[in-house]
């Protein structure tokens, strides 16, 4: 029973995204701007693809929905201090508010066909706030858990240092190195599950994470596209003034969605890096001052050290790009191409 009631709703989910598009396109193609059609077609095209990716992913979820990266959780549970929790509600806040601000604007110049454009790509719009809500929520909280790891081995192996210049051992040395020795393995069995952790994202979101960046570069292509359009050829100043605040203010939500997904990518890699200096720096220190106290922190500590080195582990959409600080320069650059053709046609079609 419960098997027929997921096939109706991917048959029910399949129907309302290909209702979806063609309203869409109907209302931009023959009402709204129709010397641009290829534009708009492809700006559909990339709203399409991300919201057939979030409905794969949503049902690859529920699925598996024993899976701990699909749950939205952690294999286990760190002491994280309430203030390095996930600060990025503002995709729950922003997409909602700017409806709210447009829609009496909507509502007051638009007919019919306009409306229901409108109403297309602005649930578009939402569905995919909410969508890197949880994605960037989600890398937050992994990059918070690798920086709690990294701190707990650093003050460990802090405290052996202190102990170990001083050559002064009793039993209360003992029980710090046994605790030490306790807390190098827990890092790097929950290193490894982290670690395992971002591949199964990979794996998981890569394809959203795919399209999502189509969808913001089609996306900025088409306001750029608008706007030029808007300011150009249709008396906006009259009749679509309102049209010029609600798209730079969507240009800027876009904009910032890519610094966030850049930055959280280029967090985890950097506090992986972090970790393994942290290895490196202490396992240097140990392999001058070699003793039977000291000898097994220093073979955790190489083990923790090829354990990472090994891995590799870096946060990629399905192997086709890495999320870091490249990303930035590479998003822009395609964007400035995409512009300056969607510029040059809508001015020399229009």
């Amino acid at each position: 029973m419960q098997q027929r009631y997921r096939v109706v709703f991917k048959v029910v989910v399949i129907i309302l995204l290909i209702w979806g598009y063609i309203y869409s396109v109907e209302g931009r193609v023959r009402h709204i701007y129709p010397h641009i059609k290829v534009v708009t077609l492809l700006c559909d095209l990339g709203t399409f693809s991300f919201l057939s990716a979030s409905v794969i992913t949503f049902l690859t979820i529920l699925h598996n929905g024993k899976s701990e990266i699909t749950r939205f959780q952690l294999p286990f549970s760190l002491n994280i201090p309430d203030g390095e929790k996930p600060t990025y509600h503002y995709f729950k806040v922003f997409p909602i508010a700017l409806l709210i601000g447009i829609a009496p604007f909507t509502t007051l110049y638009s007919d019919l066909v306009t409306l229901k454009y409108f109403f297309v790509m602005n649930f578009d719009f939402v569905i995919f706030a909410y969508a890197m809500d949880g994605v960037t929520s989600l890398l937050e909280n992994l990059a918070n858990n690798f920086a709690y790891l990294n701190g707990l081995l650093k003050k460990s192996c802090q405290n052996i240092t202190f102990q170990a210049n001083n050559h002064y051992w009793n039993v209360k040395n003992v029980l710090i190195r046994k605790e030490t020795l306790t807390i190098i393995k827990f890092v790097a069995v929950s290193h490894d599950r982290l670690c395992g952790c971002v591949e199964e994202f990979n794996a998981v979101f890569g394809l959203v994470i795919i399209l999502s960046i189509l969808y913001i570069l089609l996306g900025m292509m088409y306001v750029m596209v608008c706007l030029v359009d808007s300011t150009t050829y249709i008396n906006f100043i009259s009749d679509n003034w309102w049209l010029m605040p609600a798209y730079v203010v969507w240009l800027i939500f876009l904009i910032v969605t890519t610094l966030l997904l850049a930055n959280v990518g280029n967090a985890i890699e950097k506090e992986i890096l972090n970790t393994q200096k942290t290895c490196f720096d202490n396992i240097s220190h140990y392999l001058q001052m070699t003793t039977n106290e000291t000898s097994k922190i220093l073979v955790e500590l190489l083990r923790l050290h090829d354990q990472i080195s090994t891995a590799k582990i870096t946060v990629n959409a399905a192997g086709c790009f890495h999320m870091n600080l490249n990303l930035i320069g590479t998003m822009y650059s395609a964007l400035t191409t995409l512009s300056v053709y969607a510029v040059e046609f809508t001015l020399y079609y229009s």
